[in-house]
This record gives structure tokens, sequence and C-alpha cells, in this order.
């Protein structure tokens, strides 16, 4: 573990601002890039969680944004979280929480140092800093370090399919070179790399696009980076599990002094069907509901010291909710309570007082198919009207 091997000495005024506007380049270009990846590059894998049930899709292509092309991949599936949730899981301020991130991302952090903090976590959904990491690589290569740019920030956009005006949360990792934040190959054996990497969940939308991970000219396979790419974008649905199993802990605590008695059940609560002689039934330890095998799934949950395995359904599993006891044990109240839409509202309960962005809020508006994305935004340096920037 190396602990504050970097001596940086403080920005001054333009240093700063530089910084500044090179985040808030790189975030609105990071949001672009992961909305037209897809209607670029061909599809290149799916994929989906046991678990969860939840598909993503892979595409391969360049980053569209960059000076130099650079191999790329964009994953795409839906999260059913908050972008406060989300944030929070990328807000790395305990070693519980860089453990999950380690888990859940795939991204094997061996080490990090904050260099600079140029807007400092305030309400969590807003954060400027230039950070230093070393990681491992999963196929044997030397470790990797980086010096980057961290930006979170959040946004609004027109979806044009809906012509409704949506948030977004967009976290965005760009590499940059520092005099005082030097290579470590000679000393340490680290391979300085560089990456942009972004992750933007959103009322069920979550993009993961990461570019040129491992970029190492003449030295790097092009088999490797793209296994290295694959690799790190397949984690995506990894995310939902995350908050599955948070969620599940929290259904532990639910009396089941109302849970119906499985034995007097003759229907499974989700399928309708009807039990057959000594047919297993299995039941909801969130709700109480009399399943068969098929409509319900063990979940292992991690407890402080144990793991514990639970059977649940594919509502509880998606949402947090309980029976109510004044309602009877029948199947059919069951089976049209889950035919009932499950709506997601993004929105934290005090988002209408929530705290500007430092960026300056970006709104982004759809405009056609060759031009699908623009944002308006203002500079964190001119206090003037926003102006719309076609990017």
């Amino acid at each position: 573990m190396v602990a504050d091997l970097f001596q940086c000495p403080p920005l001054s005024r333009c240093e700063r601002d530089r910084l500044m506007e090179k985040a808030h380049i790189a975030c609105k270009l990071t949001v672009r890039n992961a909305c037209a990846f897809a209607a670029l590059y061909p599809l290149d894998s799916e994929l989906q969680n046991d678990r969860t049930g939840r598909r993503a899709t892979i595409h391969k292509g360049v980053d569209i944004d960059g000076d130099v092309p650079e191999a790329a991949m964009c994953a795409r599936t839906q999260v059913r979280a908050s972008l406060e949730a989300v944030a929070d899981f990328f807000n790395l301020d305990t070693p519980a929480k860089c453990d999950a991130y380690s888990r859940v991302t795939g991204h094997l952090v061996q080490n990090t140092q904050s260099l600079y903090t140029l807007v400092a976590r305030g309400d969590g959904l807003h954060y400027i800093g230039v950070n230093w990491m070393v990681a491992k690589t999963p196929i044997g290569l030397k470790a990797r370090d980086f010096c980057y740019l961290e930006v979170h920030d959040e946004f609004t956009f027109i979806d044009r399919a809906t012509q409704r005006v949506r948030r977004g949360w967009v976290r965005c990792m760009h590499s940059i070179a520092l005099a005082s934040c030097p290579s470590l190959e000679k000393s340490h054996g680290y391979v300085r790399s560089r990456f942009v990497r972004t992750a933007r969940p959103g009322e069920l939308k979550y993009y993961n696009v990461l570019c040129g991970v491992t970029r190492r000219p003449g030295f790097t396979p092009v088999l490797a980076q793209d296994f290295v790419l694959r690799r790190h974008v397949s984690q995506i649905l990894n995310l939902e599990d995350h908050f599955i199993t948070q969620r599940l802990k929290t259904l532990l605590e639910t009396p089941t002094a109302s849970f119906p008695n499985k034995d007097a059940i003759e229907y499974c609560s989700v399928c309708y069907l009807k039990f057959a002689w000594l047919s297993p039934k299995r039941q909801c330890r969130g709700c109480g509901d009399v399943l068969c095998t098929r409509c319900c799934t063990k979940w292992d949950v991690p407890l402080s010291e144990t793991v514990i395995s639970m059977t649940v359904c594919q509502r509880c599993t998606r949402d947090r909710h309980a029976r109510d006891s004044s309602l009877p044990a029948s199947p059919v109240h069951s089976r049209f309570r889950l035919d009932e839409e499950d709506e997601v509202d993004p929105r934290g309960p005090n988002d209408s007082d929530a705290a500007p962005s430092p960026l300056g809020l970006h709104h982004m508006t759809f405009k056609g198919e060759e031009d699908d994305l623009a944002l308006a935004a203002v500079s964190p340096f001119e206090w003037t009207s926003p102006q719309l920037v076609h990017l």
C-alpha cells in the first residue's frame, strides 16, 4: 500500500480554472457518448443476471469524442433505484463502501489518494476532485495506476419518446496529466494508464462507458484490452443486485405473525397454479405470499457475521413492500396486486430545495437523428445566461 505518496502544491487560480473547465467539458461529452454509443456501433453481446433476471446489452466501438480514437465499450440496462441512492453508492467514504464498490464493479482497487478537491461533496450529487488510484488487472498484467478528474453531477433532459423532463446523474472519471503526480512504473511497477468512464443511472436507465482503460500503445495486446473493457462493462448488472440485497435485509424485520399458513393455501399467489398433492410450497419472507418453485427466488443475503438464504417473490426483489394485515390471505388478491405497474420516482423528498449544481445544471434536449443531444450549461466562471451548446 502506498500512503500519501504525492505531495501536491496548492493550485493557482489559473490551474484551478483550467481543471474546472476540463471537468465541465468531460461531463457533457461523457453523457453524449453514453447516449449516442448504441446508435453508432453494433451490438457486441447481451448479458442476463440470473438472480434479478435483468438484461444488459454491450456495444463495441471507439470513443466518439476523443482526440485520438480509443477502443471503447458501452453497456446499458435498467436499475430500480433513486439517483440519490446510486450517487451515495459511488461516494466511497468508508471501507465498507469501498469493498462493496470493488465487489459490484469488479474494479480491483488497491489504493487511492485524493490530490485536490475542487468542489467538496455537499448533498452527495455534486463533487469535483483530482484523484490517484492503483488497480489490479484480472489477466496477469502489471497493476495500472491512474491520475484523473472525477466529476459527479446531475442534469435534466427532455425524453424524445415521451416529451417529459427527466433527471439524470453522471459520474465521469477522465484521465489528466499532473507534474505533481508522475508515473510510478520505475519505482513501484505501476503502469500509468488513461481512461474515461461513466456511470449514468437515472429513471431506470443505466449506461456504463469505458474507453481505453489499459491503453499503452505498442505494449498492450488488443485482445487483452478488449477483455478488460468487456469485463468491466459487464459488471453493470451487479449494481441492481447490490441494491436488491440491501433492500432484502430490511425485510428480515417484517413480522411473520400476519403471514398466512401456507398449508391452507391452494394456489400460487403469482401464477395462480393450483398446488398438486405433495407439491412444494414456498413462502416469501418479505410479504408472506405462498408461491410455487417457479415464482420465487432463493437469495443469499450477507449479514455481519453470516450469510442467510431468503425465499422471496419477484415483487419483493423489485421494491420494498409488506403485506397489508387488513387484507385476506387470498391468491386472487395477490395476483391482481402483482399486475399493477411499478413506477419509480427518481426524485428525492427534498428535490425542490436541492442545491444547484456547482457546474450549473445541465439541460439536454433531443433535436433530431443527426443531432440527438444538445446541452445548455452555465460555465462555473461565467455568470451569464446559459447558451445552447451543440456537441
